[in-house]
């Protein structure tokens, strides 16, 4: 039987030193891209010897069952021990820095030491210490054994080989030991089946023996070099084929056995199916990268792609552009044609789109309604242009669309490199600029694209100002408070970002949010919205000031933040603030752009006790169905239909109704006047936001409002 054996990278450690290789080489990566230290838990629980994983601080992180057992104790009672705890004799005979002092003496070769079990009770054990790297962390693994073993009687060893054979073989595991000449002494059931033998016909044979040199000479190598003592710990990634031809991944762990002598004597291997794990992890990041609907490149990789075209074009003095296609009448699709509609359209015009490109070019899909094609080696930047129309032109061409024809309204800009802008956002920015140009002149965009100079100046203004501010602290906060309609009393603080620029004065939000989104510190602009509005409201420990809420609003962009959910909980963990007084808050719009993933963030925020509010409730053609699954416990009436309410009566009660059927809290919004508060209450919305309560104010004021009212609005009738 063949066997093709792939390794992809191993961690060693040589005897008494430090870690042989260091990190992994570049591109190898066997458990980085999940829980490395449940990997590793894995692996050491089974292990013959007592096992215990020591971080830089000395206390121990893990301990795998044969640990447990010598010191007589649970996982919970090992955790973060001090290494003094277990050895403190070792620990006694030490002057300064005992627990560096102690993993200096066992890494220095095998030493007895004095251990203290969890009941009081001494032993003496032998200690074999291997330096360890997680995730970029020092580690140490010791290995324990008993220095001076009783000689067992060939009845006993029988007995206890037997035993262990059943253990080993009922684990979902390759389970293998070897003497020191790389010939199998053991191997489990779960391992003889993979390689075609029954268990007694491995042993005496080695890997090469089994199956082939081609495959098993890398086997069998590093397990010389496990039996050498040059390295006495590996961890290595491998591919290997089944007796089918499937190719598998496995990650092996070989450590190695010492006799009384303390030479080593055998070599113990686990290997642990990963292939699922390393599945999920390409998968994770195709969706990373990849657009789920069309399967292009999404906004982070095809900026990192305009990045690199940039800096191509710099080396050779030549000219890239950046067409940016915006579809403007999706959403009159959907009305006309059905759930479903825009989706199907979307995907034949990225076929369509990426069929006319040339072969230099690339296409992706920055936004929910939006492609872009990055023009390499352009002549100059009327060629751009003339590429920008023929790409509009071809989406404006109709689409098939269940027995009728869907007709596309491209708007689109277009920016060249370096005439417009000197990198990746710059020339993002351009673009739009050039497109919202258009659409003030065109629907169909054919008029002049690129953007004026006087735009693109106050947005590089914007764009290097808004970093300052998040370095010099020069954003502010101001809170909209929410109001009970019942009681009156202020129950939410909504936190809305504010900036007053040195040049331009005060910046709208809505321009602001939009220069941060196309830049590279969208992440830090997120960070600062979580972190100013948990810090503050954690200052709120007195009266009614306790009870309030801070609900923090998030674009699309930072919604869909990859580690929004952590980045929320290590927030909350910081400012010390209970979850339940957070609430993140999306627009109805944005969320609808990835329906599921939105659902599976607001469920996970809520796991972490973290409300979600869904604003603009009604301004769009949201599915029912989405709406009932997302767990956000809130609802605000988009607030247009208060500023028509006259005229749109009906369709308030309409959405508190719906929303009230659906178990949601409804705010409504926009409330200026006695009258619309009124509607709201008869509605039947539970809560209000508007000037007739307040107007947004500084964080110094709002605190001053609930103090001043004890919390509660007297409101009219």
């Amino acid at each position: 039987m063949s066997k093709d054996v792939k390794r992809h990278g191993a961690r060693k450690t040589a005897a008494g030193g430090a870690p042989a290789t260091g990190e992994l080489p570049d591109g190898t990566a066997p458990a980085n891209q999940f829980d490395l230290l449940a990997i590793i838990d894995e692996v050491l629980r089974p292990l013959p010897l007592a096992t215990l994983a020591i971080d830089h601080r000395g206390r121990v992180v893990l301990a795998n069952t044969r640990a447990l057992e010598l010191f007589n104790a649970r996982q919970s009672d090992l955790q973060e021990q001090p290494l003094g705890e277990l050895f403190p004799a070792a620990e006694a005979s030490e002057a300064a820095a005992p627990a560096d002092a102690t993993l200096s003496r066992i890494a220095a070769g095998g030493t007895t030491l004095v251990a203290r079990r969890s009941d009081g009770i001494r032993f003496d054990v032998r200690a074999v210490a291997h330096p360890w790297s997680l995730k970029g962390r020092a580690m140490t693994l010791i290995a324990l054994q008993d220095p001076s073993p009783a000689a067992d009687s060939p009845k006993q060893a029988a007995e206890r080989d037997e035993l262990l054979r059943v253990v080993l073989s009922g684990m979902p595991a390759m389970v293998s030991v070897k003497d020191r000449y790389g010939r199998y002494v053991l191997v489990n059931d779960y391992q003889a089946e993979f390689l075609g033998v029954s268990p007694d016909q491995a042993v005496g044979r080695t890997t090469s023996d089994l199956i082939g040199s081609d495959a098993g000479s890398a086997i069998d190598a590093l397990d010389r070099q496990v039996a050498s003592g040059a390295g006495l710990l590996f961890t290595v990634e491998e591919t290997i084929k089944d007796r089918n031809g499937r190719d598998g991944v496995w990650l092996t762990t070989k450590s190695a056995l010492r006799d009384s002598d303390g030479e080593v004597d055998k070599i113990f291997s686990v290997s642990i199916d990963i292939s699922e794990q390393k599945l999920l992890e390409e998968r994770a990041a195709s969706l990373v990268n990849y657009d789920a609907l069309t399967g292009l490149p999404n906004r982070p990789l095809l900026m990192r792609r305009i990045h690199e075209a940039v800096r191509h074009a710099k080396r050779a003095r030549s000219r890239v552009a950046i067409v940016v296609l915006d579809i403007d009448n999706l959403k009159d699709i959907e009305r006309s044609d059905g759930e479903g509609a825009t989706d199907h359209v979307l995907r034949r015009a990225a076929i369509r789109l990426s069929s006319t490109i040339r072969e230099t070019d690339a296409v992706g899909r920055p936004g929910n309604e939006s492609f872009a094609v990055l023009l390499n080696h352009i002549a100059d930047p009327e060629e751009a242009l003339a590429e920008g129309a023929r790409f509009a032109a071809s989406l404006g061409e109709p689409f098939q669309l269940r027995g009728s024809l869907a007709r596309l309204q491209v708007s689109h800009g277009v920016a060249v490199y370096p005439d417009d802008g000197r990198d990746e956002h710059e020339l993002m920015e351009a673009a739009d600029i050039a497109i919202n140009r258009a659409r003030t002149r065109s629907r169909q965009g054919r008029e002049p694209l690129q953007a004026s100079s006087q735009e693109q100046s106050r947005r590089r203004a914007l764009h290097n100002g808004l970093r300052r501010a998040l370095e010099h602290g020069q954003l502010t906060m101001a809170v909209l408070p929410e109001v009970d309609l019942a009681t009156g009393a202020i129950v939410r603080g909504e936190t809305l970002t504010r900036w007053r620029h040195p040049e331009h004065g005060d910046i709208p939000p809505e321009e602001f949010i939009e220069v941060a989104e196309s830049s590279e510190f969208l992440d830090a602009f997120t960070e600062w919205s979580l972190r100013e509005a948990c810090q503050t409201a954690a200052g709120w420990t007195e009266g009614p000031l306790a009870e309030v809420a801070v609900v923090v609003n998030l674009s699309a962009s930072q919604f869909f933040y990859p580690d929004l959910v952590d980045l929320v909980a290590d927030t909350l963990d910081q400012a010390g603030l209970d979850p339940g007084r957070l609430a993140v808050e999306v627009d109805e719009l944005a969320a609808m752009q990835d329906p599921d993933l939105a659902a599976n963030i607001v469920a996970e925020l809520a796991a972490a006790g973290v409300g979600a509010s869904l604003d603009r409730f009604g301004a769009e053609a949201t599915s029912l169905a989405f709406v009932e699954a997302l767990q956000a416990p809130s609802l605000k009436i988009d607030r247009s239909f208060m500023a028509d309410w006259r005229n749109k009566g009906g369709l308030i009660r309409a959405a508190a109704t719906l929303g009230g059927s659906l178990g949601k809290r409804m705010v409504a919004t926009g409330i200026e006047t006695v009258e619309q508060l009124r509607l709201a209450r008869t509605a039947g919305c539970q809560g209000g936001q508007g000037f007739l309560f307040a107007q947004p104010l500084s964080v110094a004021d709002f605190v001053r409002l609930v103090s001043d009212t004890d919390g509660k609005l007297t409101l009219p009738e």
